[in-house]
């Protein structure tokens, strides 16, 4: 039930309240009739406090909704992409001296912050959630079995 009908119950309960006071007034009084008045105003009393807290519920559901936007918009202006790997850290704490990966498979999907866990050798990491890895260009350059270039130097053997 919305506010306006709550609110005209409540203007109905309010015109019920003057009919039954006017019918008191009267010299004789019809128990009947105060009776039905008197119901009919609980009815419209209780319709009001339905709006109104299908009103409450309404406004806590909009507020929460509010307040989750607000996380996520301070989480997206924290979170800095690295080109290098291709994953996010947290400008906050990388301010604060702290170097922590996170996926950004789960946060564009999920909107969560995610981190991916620290595999073998610096600059090598993986999401358990999406079975992804993420490897930085100083990881690939000293991976076991990587591939180093040579450089020809004058004077060197190849000259």
């Amino acid at each position: 039930m919305d506010i306006a009908t709550g609110l005209a119950a409540a203007k109905a309960a309010l015109e019920a309240t003057k009919a039954a006071l006017d019918l008191l007034k009267r010299d004789k009084v019809d128990k009947q009739e105060v009776t039905s008045r008197v119901m009919e105003m609980q009815e419209m009393v209780l319709r009001t406090r339905e709006a109104l807290g299908d009103a409450l519920e309404e406004n806590r559901n909009l507020r929460e909704q509010i307040a989750k936007h607000d996380r996520l918009k301070e989480l997206e202006a924290d979170m800095d992409y690295v080109e290098d790997g291709g994953f996010y850290v947290k400008k906050s704490e990388k301010a604060a001296g702290k170097n922590i990966a996170y996926c950004p498979l789960c946060f564009k999907a999920a909107h969560a912050d995610v981190p991916l866990n620290p595999q073998s050798g610096r600059g090598h990491f993986y999401c358990e959630i999406h079975k992804a890895g993420f490897e930085t260009a100083a990881y690939r350059d000293n991976a076991p079995g990587a591939v180093k270039k040579r450089r020809f130097r004058p004077g060197g053997p190849w000259s």
